[in-house]
Parts: structure tokens; sequence; C-alpha cells
């Protein structure tokens, strides 16, 4: 593990994201510059990535899944439906903590007149609380509930998938590209060898501190939400880990994080009265969810626990492309 490598990573990451933050916070009015300084923010750990690979050590992208070439097709349509089956897990999950166990602030599941609330797409767009000006997103995010959920309809389920797959794979996968292209890219490479539990656990946790950026540079430091926040980070490093390296390309974690922000929309439909940060996708029963499926890849795919160390983004015969 290199961590001369790791600390101007960090280092450069953090730089980059935080002057969008900063630019945001100082600079910005409206939704277009809302969406720009959100775009350079989440592509700061792929632009510090680039400039350490490429420009401190010589390296190239490819070993961080970054290539053109042959997917495994598989695995890249588990990238697809796993957002969807994680939808239904969660869904799951709220069902046995609110409407079983009666848990407060897990919500319940139904299709109850309470279901859909005018702030459920908030956390798809990243609107957070800590946030005091509005940059116009209120707006915004009426006139997409009114297009979802008043012009589709809630019972058409087919057309609002389809615009939610189109929505997830032009406008969030790229967006989660820049995530993915540090997290699991140079940061899973680089603690490796930590073993696949170690470096799930690490990659997470860095994750979720540079996610958290915007709260400490507002000083929002209410530690149950950022708890929560970097908690759900770490829990979905695991199976991101298992699916980028069995897909052998960084787009598979991309796609699957883009697709699940867009199928998060879906949630509200099935449950209400919820505590975002108990019965949600980024909240605890989502991380209730991945650490099942986290339990699944460690019990049924030992070879892959056993030989993460060795593993590798580059296939073992290089594509003609690459």
């Amino acid at each position: 593990m290199n961590f001369k490598k790791i600390g101007a990573f960090i280092g450069g990451m953090l730089a980059i994201s935080g002057f969008a933050v900063y630019w945001l916070l100082n600079h910005v009015e409206g939704p277009a510059g809302f969406i720009i300084s959100l775009l350079f923010f989440l592509w700061g750990p792929a632009l510090s990535a680039m400039l350490v690979q490429k420009f401190m050590y010589d390296g190239e992208m490819k070993d961080f899944g970054f290539r053109s070439g042959r997917l495994d097709m598989k695995w890249l349509m588990f990238s697809a439906l796993g957002p969807f089956v994680t939808v239904a897990g969660t869904i799951g999950v709220v069902f046995v903590g609110g409407n079983l166990m009666g848990i407060p602030g897990f919500g319940k599941v139904g299709m109850g007149a309470g279901a859909v609330e005018t702030e459920a797409l908030t956390g798809l767009m990243g609107a957070q609380p800590f946030f005091s000006h509005d940059y116009g997103l209120s707006n915004l995010l009426f006139q997409l509930q009114e297009m979802l959920f008043s012009s589709f309809g809630v019972l058409d389920t087919l057309q609002m998938i389809i615009f939610l797959l189109i929505a997830g794979v032009l406008f969030l996968t790229p967006m989660m590209l820049g995530e993915e292209l540090g997290f699991r890219g140079l940061m899973l490479k680089e603690t490796q060898s930590l073993g696949f539990q170690g470096s799930a656990l690490v990659t997470g946790g860095v994750w979720g501190l540079w996610a958290m950026i915007p709260a400490f540079m507002v000083g929002y430091f209410d530690l149950f939400p950022l708890m929560v926040s970097i908690g759900s980070c770490i829990a979905m490093s695991f199976p991101l880990a298992y699916l980028s390296l069995k897909c052998g390309n960084i787009f598979a974690p991309a796609l699957f994080r883009g697709l699940m922000g867009a199928a998060a929309v879906l949630m509200p439909v099935f449950v209400h009265d919820a505590d975002e940060l108990l019965g949600s996708i980024g909240g605890v029963a989502g991380m209730v969810f991945f650490l099942f499926v986290t339990y699944l890849i460690i019990k049924n795919d030992e070879d892959f626990v056993e030989n993460y160390r060795e593993l590798s983004y580059r296939p073992a015969v290089q594509d003609e492309e690459d």
C-alpha cells in the first residue's frame, strides 16, 4: 500500500471538491450554477486520481478499470438490474423494521395516500439540509415530481421505470463515474493488500468523509446524520468493490449508482412516514440491505474473498482495443 500515493490523491481530491463547494457557497445563485458546481465536486476524486496516476506515477487509468474493450455482460446486467433489487430489498427491510417491528422512524410499506410527498426527490438531487440557499432547486424538484408522479401517474410503473433508466444512464451515471474512478479506482487498488473487508472498509470510510465536505464547510456537525451518511458509504463499498472487479470495468459501479439514484425515486411510492436517515436507501435500512449482500458475497464466493489481493481490472489477455 503506497501511503504517499493515497495521501496525494486525498489531498488533491479535497482541494478540488473543496473549491467546488466554496464556489457554490459564495458565487452561485441559480440551479445551473448549482449543477455545474456539483459536477466539479463529484469529479474531484476522478480528477485527483488522474493527476496522481498519470503525472506523479506515470501510470495508466486502465489499472483502475477505465478502459475500452469487451465488458463482462453478465455483470454489466447486474449493474443495471441491481439498483431495482436494492430498492426492493430496502423496502423489505423497512417492512420488517417498520410494519412488523414498529421501529420509530422506519416508516411503513404501503400504497396509502401519504406515500408520495413533495420532498420525495430531495435526496436524489443532493439538496442537503445544511445548504441555507435554495439555488432554485425547490421549483426544479417540484417540476420533476409533477412530471414523474402526476403526468406519468404512480400506477403507470413501466413508463416510469423507462424514464428512470434513461435519466440514470444519461444524467446520473456520468456524474457517479467521477466518484468511482477515485474510490473504486485508485483507492481500491491501493488498499487491495488489506483484503476484501479491510480494503472496502478503508475505501468506504474515506469516501464517506469526502462526501461530508459540504457539511463540514458550513459548520454542520450533527453527529447522527453524519454517522449514517458515512456508514452508508462504508456498507455500500463492499458490494461495489465486488461488482467492480467481477465486471472488470469501472463503468459497472458508475452505472449501478447512476441507476440506483434514479430508482430511489420509487421508494416514496411504497414507503411513507419514514425518517430519511432510517427508512431509505441512504439510511439505516439501506445499510442493513448492503451488509446483508456483503454477507452473501463472503459466504458464497470464497474464491473472490481469498484471492482479492491478486485481482486486477486488467484482463488476462488484453483486448485489441487496449
